[in-house]
């Protein structure tokens, strides 16, 4: 994803422990109506319900939020944020 050139920061949705990304999709979507450049994104092993396994549950009980911040700041997400931003929990 490319930086947005508009005035309106980017907006990176993280969603919550039991769920993945789609649970974001109608918040994402009313963030990209307004004008702004929005991404969402599924933390290291969430996946729904159906596709987990017991190997995929036992790696999600043993992943910290050091990973997700891992995940999140080194992997491929920090590349479209902007140098300076306003991070908020």
């Amino acid at each position: 994803m490319n930086p947005n050139h508009n005035e309106k920061p980017p907006v990176l949705l993280v969603h919550g422990m039991w769920s993945n990304q789609d649970a974001l999709k109608e918040v994402h979507d009313a963030f990209v109506e307004q004008g702004y450049l929005a991404e969402s994104l599924s933390l290291p092993y969430h996946c729904t319900k159906a596709e987990h396994t017991a190997a995929s549950k036992e790696k999600l009980a043993q992943t910290g939020l050091q990973e997700y911040v891992a995940y999140i700041w080194v992997g491929c997400w920090c590349s479209w944020l902007p140098r300076k931003c306003l991070v908020r929990a």
